[in-house]
């Protein structure tokens, strides 16, 4: 458990009070986000979602998401992405979420009613796969993952977020649990926090 002790939720979120809020916040501009639905997500919360998954390779959705981030925080030849606000509901994860090119990006749930479910098959990749070219001191990648709850269902060991050359890495309020799931495997990483 990330966050605290198995039995203390209070760091959990009321998922449709936060949701309403991060919606109010993009209807009113305050600040860049996408929001990203489950298949099982409400019907408004699809109407309002700038990606709706389908309950299979819900990674496709999310991925494109990651890439579609705008780059108005872009310095040089360093893009910079935003927050991506998932619904509440389930997400099914086949191949993996890749971030590898666009920096100081934010996934976030609303905590344990937003689940990413690794498919069962015998292939060893992450759910998260956060990995950059290398370090640059004028590089920070500043990537945050926050509230979801990861569940593990392959038969092959995989890790539920996988980190390598990278800076400023954030965990946040997550769960992992499943057969052969490592929580977050950190290699190369500097300046984290879990």
């Amino acid at each position: 458990w990330v966050g605290g002790a198995q039995n203390d939720l209070s760091n959990w979120v009321d998922s449709e009070a936060v949701l309403n809020e991060r919606i109010d916040s993009v209807e009113s501009g305050s600040f860049y986000t996408l929001l990203v639905a489950s298949d099982d997500a409400t019907d408004r919360q699809k109407e309002l979602a700038d990606y709706v998954c389908d309950g299979t390779n819900d990674e496709a959705q999310i991925n494109q998401a990651i890439q579609d981030l705008p780059e108005v925080y872009s310095t040089g030849s360093n893009p910079k992405g935003g927050l991506i606000q998932f619904t509440q509901g389930n997400f099914y994860i086949d191949g993996e979420i890749n971030i590898t090119t666009k920096a100081q990006i934010t996934l976030k749930g609303l905590g344990n009613s937003t689940l990413f479910w690794k498919k069962n098959n015998a292939v060893r990749d992450s759910i998260i796969n956060i990995s950059f070219t290398g370090f640059s001191s004028e590089r920070w990648e500043k990537t945050s993952i926050e509230n979801i709850y990861f569940i593990g269902q392959s038969t092959a060991q995989t890790s539920a977020i996988s980190c390598s050359k990278s800076h400023s890495i954030s965990v946040r309020n997550c769960i992992f649990t499943g057969s052969s799931l490592y929580g977050v495997q950190l290699k190369d990483v500097n300046n984290s926090i879990i």
